[in-house]
């Protein structure tokens, strides 16, 4: 028993010498960025934002969808790390056989107890190949899910913007629906008075039911994105909202010279460099699967017709062997799973090379956004003040019957129009800084800046 135990330690020294022992860092899911994170929410939404998203990571399944892919990743990491290390195994069996000799019944026993190592030496570094690869997918599960966590921040961020000018344009067609019928009632009284014709009061009439359908659709639209955002939280989607809303504030523009290093925070880019290092890995793998194996196993136990002496030394056995093998004609199997990996090598670095150029294009495109966005917003203000100008002239000018009812409900469609599309392009304003952090992977600070921040290499 002894022996075997020299041998166990010899192997399982051998084999943690083929490659260094895996790194916990490596092994654990990259810390999210929540500092950076929990910044550029803020600066946008203020501490109710943050607590939201802070519920739908909590509460999101896909968040638990993406850490259950980086502990498949992990345990796969595992499994192809796992041939550096010597196979042991222990086994105790036991037989009794009854058989007829020279005219009697005889009862034979016979029990072993035997150990069994075997060890396939690395020496030209596949497996530590294999493992480099399975570390390198696990480092990619886990950008992924910062990717998953980064994407539910900013798809909640776009379902609250999206719930407050809901309900903001919900005000607005019931305030329209309240102005048409005092119009009606103006247009009426006039009519009465012989100063209007009945077509002015169809007109008003047509208008008025415009209105009541158009604050239908409002409440509508109110109602399902409420629901959205409700889903994003995990919550029931019972279509409950806060009435109590505003949309004017907007977060200052971002820093001059952007440091173009906030790339590297993308999660996307991340997995896509992972990737690469996984498929070059492999490929290491595939072209050293053409040389020679080296194995080495043995064997050690005690046999005996009793139980009791099973541990007796004087019944000791025990086996030694190696060998090597070196594939001489596989009908071209070994070259063919050397050319699919140097493909699937250059497919990723192609799909990483266009993942940064969407990157930078949708960088590019968020940060030309921002002032032609707040240009449009100021335009879209004067248009407003003029347009509400010109609806209070036009009903002053109705009722002194300097005008017709034609050119009164115009300029009150176009004030209310007016005043949709501001709210409308507020909105836009306020999801293109979403997406332009999204873009970034989070706020404008240099990557580095947090410690949180660092991922697995």
């Amino acid at each position: 028993m002894r022996f075997l135990l020299v041998i166990l330690v010899v192997a399982t020294i051998a084999g943690c010498a083929t490659a260094p022992a895996i790194d916990d860092r490596v092994m654990s899911p990259a810390a999210p960025e929540s500092r950076s994170e929990a910044r550029w929410l803020r600066d946008l939404g203020g501490n109710e934002l943050v607590e939201l998203v802070a519920e739908a990571l909590r509460a999101n399944p896909s968040i638990e969808a993406a850490m259950a892919a980086v502990e498949r990743a992990r345990a796969q990491a595992v499994i192809s790390g796992a041939a550096r290390y010597p196979e042991l195994s222990l086994g105790l069996d036991g037989s009794r056989t009854r058989s007829l000799q020279l005219g009697s019944l005889r009862t034979f026993e016979r029990y072993g107890l035997a150990a069994d190592v075997s060890w396939v030496a690395d020496l030209w570094g596949r497996v530590a190949a294999r493992r480099r690869a399975g570390l390198a997918d696990l480092a990619a599960a886990s950008a992924d899910a910062r990717g998953v966590r980064l994407k539910l921040a900013a798809d909640v961020a776009r379902g609250w913007l999206r719930l407050r000018e809901a309900v903001l344009q919900w005000r607005l067609a019931e305030e329209e629906r309240r102005n048409v019928a005092v119009t009606l009632a103006v247009i009426e009284e006039r009519y009465r008075a012989g100063l209007a014709e009945a077509l002015d009061v169809y007109q008003a009439k047509e208008n008025l039911a415009t209105a009541r359908a158009a604050e239908v659709a409002a409440r509508q639209q109110l109602d399902a994105r409420a629901r959205v955002l409700e889903t994003l939280l995990g919550r029931y989607p019972a279509g409950a909202y806060d009435d109590d809303v505003t949309l004017d504030d907007f977060p200052a523009p971002p820093p001059p010279g952007l440091d173009s290093r906030v790339l590297l925070r993308r999660p996307d880019i991340d997995v896509w460099r992972h990737r690469l290092l996984a498929a070059e890995a492999r490929g290491d793998d595939a072209a050293k699967n053409r040389f020679p194996v080296f194995s080495l196993t043995a064997r050690g136990g005690t046999q005996s017709a009793r139980l009791g002496e099973l541990l007796d030394w004087d019944n000791l056995v025990w086996s030694l062997a190696g060998g090597i093998v070196q594939p001489l004609f596989n009908g071209g199997r070994l070259r063919a799973e050397q050319a699919l990996a140097r493909a699937a090598e250059r497919e990723t670095l192609a799909n990483y090379a266009q993942t940064v150029l969407t990157a930078l294009r949708e960088v590019q495109t968020a940060l030309a956004a921002e002032p032609l966005l707040a240009e449009r917003v100021r335009l879209q203000q004067e248009a407003v003040e003029m347009a509400t100008t010109a609806a209070e002239l036009s009903l002053e000018n109705y009722r002194a019957g300097l005008i017709d009812v034609n050119a009164l409900l115009t300029a009150q469609r176009r004030a209310y129009a007016a005043r949709r599309a501001l709210l409308a392009t507020r909105l836009e304003r306020l999801l293109n800084r979403v997406a332009l952090h999204l873009a970034i992977g989070g706020d404008f600070a240099p990557p580095g800046r947090y410690p949180q921040e660092s991922s697995p290499q």
